[in-house]
C-alpha cells in the first residue's frame, strides 16, 4: 500500500525492518504497485474517492527507483488478469504515457526490466496515435521515448539497445508512407525519416538512395540528432552499405570524430566486423576509453568471440595508432595484452603478442601483479613466446615462481616451462613453489606429475631452506590436513606420501640429517591430541595405518622406531583408536609392555582407552607379553592399579566430570554429575535425588577386567597415596557390571575398607542409591561391620554458595538421602540404618540435608518414621532454618505442615527472622 501511494518514508522504513519487497499481492509487488497506480486499481475497480485526488496526478518515480535500488526485481511477471499487460516494462510505457513522465519507464528498464511483445504492442498503440489520428502529443512521446533509449544505449544501461531498435522498426511498420510522396502532399520530416530507418533496418542501400535523392529537404534534415540516430541505428543493424553511404555522403570530411569513436566501442563482437572496418575505412579513432577506461581493444582481447574485430584492429589501424593502443592501461593498469592473458584468451594473446615486438610496454599489469598474472598462464605454448619476445623483466624474489599456488588446475607443461625460464628460489620468504602448492588448503587435491616435477627441481636445488627439509616440511602439512580433513580426504593424502616417498624425499632426509623418516610422523600418532577426522574405524584411522606402513617399510633406520620411544606411542595411537590391523603388525616387534610414554605403559593405557572387542584382544596379546608377578604394580603418577583404571572412563568413553577419583567426592552442585545415557542431565536437582543423576551403566571394558581377573589380580589392591579400592572407582563411575564382578572375585574385607576420606564401596552404593548391589554386599559380608563408616563429602546448593563446604562423619542415612527417598526406606525397612537423628560432625541429621536438597517425599518419609522435625545441628539451625535461608518455598510449606515449629537459633534467630529480609 505504502508503494502504491507513493510514500517513500515508510518504504524505506518497511525496507530497513527486513520487509520482503518482492512479495506479490493481488494487484502485483510493492514495485508494480508503484509502477502501475491509479491503472491497476482502475482494472480492480477499487473507487478512487478513497483515494486523495492530489495522489491520483503524480507519477511515482521516486518510489519506483527507491524499490529498485533496494533490490526489487523488475523481471517479474504481473499477476494474471490484473491488467492487459504481463511484464513491467509494458505496465511502466503505459503508466509514463498517462504520467507523461517517460522517465518513469527509463528507471525500470535501467534497473533490469526485460524486452517483451507486451511492451511492444504498447509503444505500437502510441504511434498508431500519430500515424492515424495525428495526435501531436502521441508525436511528442514517441520523440521522448526514443531519445531516453538512446541516451540509455550509450551509457550501455539494461536492454535499452533492444528496446530501441524494436521501437524503431515499430515506427517505421505504423507510418502511412509506403512510397515516396511529393510534398505537396504534406510530408512531415518525421515521416521521411521513419521511412530512412525502415531502408536501414533491410540494409536496402538503393531504397535510401531514392529517398535521399527524392526530397531535396533531406541534405538539410541529415544533420545533428537526426544523422547521429540513423547512424547508431546502422550500426545495431550491422547495415554496412547504408553505414557508408551516410558516413560518406552527409558527415563532412573533416567534422567530429567523436561519434566515430563512439561507434567503435559498440564493434566488440564478431559479426561487427565490417561494421569497423566501413567505421575505420570513415577516419574512426580506437583510442576511445569506455567508463571502466578500456578500449575497443580491451574489450576484444578479453573475449573468445571476438578475435575476428582484433584482427581487424591490428591489420587496419595505421602503426603509430598501434603502438599507442597496445600501451595503453586501463583503469586496472592492464594493457591490451595483459587484459588477453587475465581473461585466459590465450589464443587472442598470441595474435597480439606478434605486433609488440620486443616491446616491455605493451605487457603491463596493476592489479593483478605481473608475476602472479604470468603465474597464471596455463599455456606453454605462449609462455615460450612471451619469454622469445623478452617480455619478462623480474627481481629474484619475486617472479612467477613465487606465486605458484595461484592456481590449482595449473598445467604440467606450463609449470616445466615456468621452471626453465627462471631459477628456482631457495629461500624461506617467499616460500619455494613446491611448498607454495603444498600450502593449500585442499592438499588431498594435487596433480601428481605437477607434484613429481616439483619434487624433483627441489631436491635438486634447494632441498632443505633455513633448517627444515622438504620431508619434514611436507609432513607438518600433512598433521595439520589430518586435523582437519573428512575421512575421504585423509584418505586421498595418503596416495600423495606415497609419491612423495617414491621420489626419494624421505630417502634424500634421512641422507641429509642421518635420522629416520619416521621422525617426522610422529606427531600424527599423538593419542592425546585426536584430530577431528578420527572416529572409530573411520577412513582416517585406515589412511594414518597406511601411511606408517608405507613409511616404516621404506626408511633406512627402522631402528630409529624402537630407540626413539616412538613404539611405544605408535601402539597406545593404536589401542585409542581401535587400530587392529596395524596392533597386530607391531606387538611382534619386541614390544616392551612396562615402558612408559607419558606416563603410562601400555598395560595401564589398554586398561584406561581399550573398549569392545579389539580392546579384549588387543589385553590379550600384551598379557602375553607381560610379567604376571608386575600385574599388581601401581602406576607411579596416579597411584592407580590396572583394575582401578578398567573401572575408570578416562578414554573416549568419558562421560563423567570427574576427572579422578582421588579428591573428596564433591556434590557441588550435583548437577554437575553428568547422565551416563540418554538425555543431558537437569539444571536443577529434580525430586528423586542423586540416584536419579547416576543410572548404572554397563562397562564396556567388562571383557577386560575379566581377562585379568583370570591372571589372578589381586582384587583387595589399594592406592598408596588414597587407600582407594578397585571396587569403589567401580561403583563411583555408575559401572555396576564390573562391580559386581569384582565382588564375587574379591574379599569381604574390602567391603569395610574405607579410603582416606572414609568412603567404602558402601558408602558410595549408598550414596548412589544402588540398593541391589547393597543387598549382594551384605551376602558377601560375612557378618563382618559394613556400615560403622563415616565419610568426608563436599555439599552445597546452587542457592546457597556460602553453604558450599566439606561436611564430616556422614553415615549411610546421611548419604541415602542424597541418593533417594527409595534408598532411605530401603536402609531402614531392612534394619542397615536405624538410628533416624543420627547426627554427622556438625550435628547435622538426615533431614537437615533433606532440606537442603529439597528432597520433598524424603522429608516425608523421614518424619513419618519418627525423625525430629526440630532438631538443632551445632549452631542451632533446624530444617525450617534451612528450607527458609536456601528460599526453598515449597519445603517451608511442607515443614510446616508437617508440625514444625518456630525455634530460635543460638544467636536467638527464629524462621521468621530469616524469613523478612527475603521478602523485602
Amino acid at each position: 500500500m505504502a508503494a502504491l501511494l507513493g510514500i517513500d518514508p515508510i518504504c524505506l522504513e518497511l525496507i530497513r525492518i527486513g520487509e520482503n519487497y518482492n512479495r506479490p499481492s493481488k494487484i502485483g509487488t510493492p514495485l508494480q504497485c508503484a509502477i502501475g497506480g491509479t491503472l491497476l486499481i482502475g482494472h480492480h475497480e477499487v473507487p478512487i474517492s478513497r483515494f486523495p485526488r492530489a495522489w491520483l496526478d503524480r507519477p511515482c518515480k521516486s518510489t519506483i527507483e527507491l524499490l529498485i535500488s533496494a533490490g526489487a526485481d523488475c523481471t517479474r511477471d504481473l499477476p494474471s488478469q490484473t491488467s492487459p499487460w504481463s511484464t513491467a516494462g509494458a505496465l511502466a510505457l503505459k503508466s509514463s504515457e498517462w504520467a507523461g513522465d517517460f522517465q518513469i519507464f527509463a528507471v525500470v528498464v535501467r534497473g533490469g526490466s526485460q524486452l517483451h511483445d507486451d511492451a511492444i504492442v504498447v509503444f505500437r498503440s502510441i504511434c498508431r496515435k500519430w500515424s492515424k489520428h495525428k495526435d501531436s502529443e502521441a508525436k511528442e512521446h514517441i520523440q521522448a521515448i526514443l531519445q531516453i533509449l538512446e541516451g540509455m544505449v550509450e551509457k550501455k544501461e539494461g536492454e535499452s539497445l533492444a528496446y530501441l531498435k524494436a521501437f524503431q522498426k515499430a515506427v517505421s511498420e505504423t507510418t502511412d508512407i509506403d512510397i515516396p510522396l511529393p510534398i505537396s502532399q504534406g510530408i512531415s520530416d518525421d515521416m521521411l525519416v521513419q521511412q530512412m530507418w525502415r531502408s536501414i533496418d533491410d540494409d536496402n542501400l538503393k531504397a535510401l538512395e531514392d529517398q535521399t535523392q527524392s526530397n531535396i529537404r533531406i541534405k538539410d534534415l541529415l544533420k545533428g540528432g537526426i544523422l547521429t540516430k540513423l547512424l547508431d541505428f546502422a550500426v545495431a543493424c550491422s547495415a554496412v552499405t547504408c553505414l557508408d553511404h551516410l558516413l560518406t555522403n552527409y558527415m563532412a570530411e573533416n567534422g567530429s570524430h567523436d561519434w566515430k569513436s563512439k561507434a567503435v566501442l559498440y564493434c566488440v563482437e564478431d559479426g561487427k566486423e565490417e561494421v569497423l572496418l566501413c567505421l575505420l575505412k570513415n577516419g574512426a579513432q580506437t583510442m576511445r576509453a569506455n567508463a571502466r577506461g578500456s578500449t575497443i581493444w580491451h574489450l576484444a582481447a578479453a573475449k573468445a568471440s571476438s578475435s575476428r574485430i582484433l584482427k581487424v584492429l591490428l591489420e587496419n589501424s595505421d602503426e603509430t595508432e598501434r603502438k599507442d593502443a597496445l600501451r595503453m592501461v586501463n583503469e586496472s593498469g592492464r594493457t591490451v595484452l595483459a587484459k588477453a592473458l587475465v581473461s585466459k584468451q590465450y589464443s587472442n594473446a598470441s595474435i597480439i603478442l606478434k605486433y609488440c615486438g620486443k616491446d616491455r610496454a605493451c605487457l603491463k599489469s596493476r592489479h593483478p601483479l605481473l608475476p602472479y598474472l604470468v603465474a597464471g598462464i596455463q599455456d606453454s605454448v605462449l609462455l615460450k613466446e612471451l619469454h622469445d619476445c623478452e617480455m619478462f623483466q623480474f627481481v629474484a624474489k619475486d617472479t612467477p615462481l613465487n606465486y605458484f599456488h595461484i592456481e590449482d588446475s595449473a598445467g604440467v607443461e606450463a609449470a616445466r616451462q615456468l621452471l626453465k625460464m627462471f631459477p628456482y628460489p631457495c629461500s624461506d620468504e617467499p616460500p619455494t613453489p613446491l611448498r607454495i602448492y603444498l600450502s593449500k588448503p585442499d592438499l588431498n587435491i594435487y596433480k601428481k606429475e605437477l607434484v613429481t616435477l616439483l619434487v624433483q627441481k627441489e631436491l635438486s636445488a634447494a632441498p632443505s631452506v633455513n633448517g627444515i627439509h622438504t620431508w619434514q616440511y611436507f609432513c607438518k602439512r600433512v598433521w595439520d590436513y589430518f586435523r582437519r580433513a573428512s575421512e575421504a580426504e585423509a584418505w586421498e593424502v595418503v596416495e600423495l606420501v606415497k609419491l612423495m616417498v617414491h621420489l626419494g624425499c624421505m630417502d634424500d632426509y634421512e641422507k641429509a640429517r642421518e635420522t629416520s623418516g619416521l621422525v617426522e610422523i610422529v606427531s600424527l600418532f599423538d593419542a592425546e591430541c585426536k584430530a577431528s577426522a578420527f572416529t572409530p574405524d573411520n577412513d582416517a584411522v585406515l589412511a594414518t595405518e597406511e601411511i606408517f606402513g608405507t613409511v616404516y617399510d621404506t626408511t633406512t633406520l627402522p631402528q630409529y622406531y624402537k630407540s626413539s620411544g616412538m613404539d611405544i606411542r605408535v601402539i597406545k595411537w593404536t589401542i585409542a583408536h581401535n587400530s587392529w590391523h596395524l596392533f597386530r603388525r607391531l606387538i611382534h616387534l619386541d614390544i616392551d609392555v612396562y615402558k612408559r610414554d607419558k606416563g603410562t605403559n601400555l598395560l595401564e593405557y589398554v586398561c584406561s582407552h581399550g573398549t569392545e572387542f579389539n580392546g579384549h584382544r588387543m589385553l590379550v596379546n600384551l598379557l602375553e607379553r607381560a610379567e604376571k608377578d608386575r600385574l599388581n604394580e601401581l602406576n607411579p603418577d596416579e597411584d592407580l592399579g590396572l583394575l582401578h583404571l578398567l573401572g575408570m572412563p578416562y578414554g573416549k568413553d568419558d562421560l563423567s566430570s570427574d576427572s579422578s577419583p582421588l579428591f573428596s567426592p564433591s556434590f557441588i552442585p550435583m548437577e554437575i554429575f553428568s547422565l551416563p545415557q540418554g538425555p543431558p542431565y537437569p539444571l536443577r536437582l529434580r525430586p528423586g535425588g542423586f540416584a536419579a543423576l547416576r543410572t548404572p551403566r554397563d562397562n564396556p571394558k567388562f571383557s577386560l577386567l575379566q581377562r585379568l581377573l583370570d591372571e589372578h589380580m589381586d582384587c583387595q589392591l589399594l592406592s598408596k597415596r588414597g587407600n582407594f579400592s578397585a571396587l569403589s572407582t567401580h561403583i563411583r563411575y555408575c559401572y555396576l557390571d564390573t562391580a559386581r564382578l569384582l565382588l564375587l572375585c574379591g574379599s569381604s574385607e574390602i567391603l569395610s575398607t574405607s579410603d582416606k576420606f572414609g568412603w567404602t564401596p558402601v558408602a558410595w552404593a549408598c550414596a548412589h542409591g544402588y540398593t541391589d548391589i547393597i543387598d549382594q554386599m551384605v551376602a558377601s559380608s560375612c557378618s563382618k561391620p559394613i556400615w560403622n563408616f563415616q565419610v568426608e563429602a563436599t555439599l552445597g546448593v546452587e542457592a546457597a554458595p556460602s553453604f558450599t563446604k566439606p561436611y564430616h562423619g556422614l553415615c549411610a542415612l546421611h548419604l541415602a538421602v542424597l541418593a533417594s527417598a527409595q534408598t532411605v526406606s530401603f536402609l531402614l525397612d531392612r534394619g542397615f540404618a536405624s538410628d533416624l537423628d543420627i547426627t554427622d560432625a556438625q550435628s547435622h541429621t538426615p533431614l537437615h540435608f533433606a532440606t537442603m536438597f529439597g528432597q520433598l517425599e524424603t522429608i516425608k518419609e523421614l518424619v513419618s518414621r519418627g525423625s525430629n522435625i526440630n532438631a538443632k545441628d551445632c549452631d542451632g539451625w533446624t530444617p525450617l532454618h534451612f528450607a527458609i535461608n536456601f528460599n526453598k518455598r515449597d519445603t517451608v510449606e511442607l515443614l510446616l505442615e508437617l508440625g514444625a515449629a518456630h525455634m530460635e537459633t543460638k544467636k536467638g534467630e527464629t524462621p521468621l527472622d530469616f524469613a523478612i529480609p527475603k521478602e523485602q
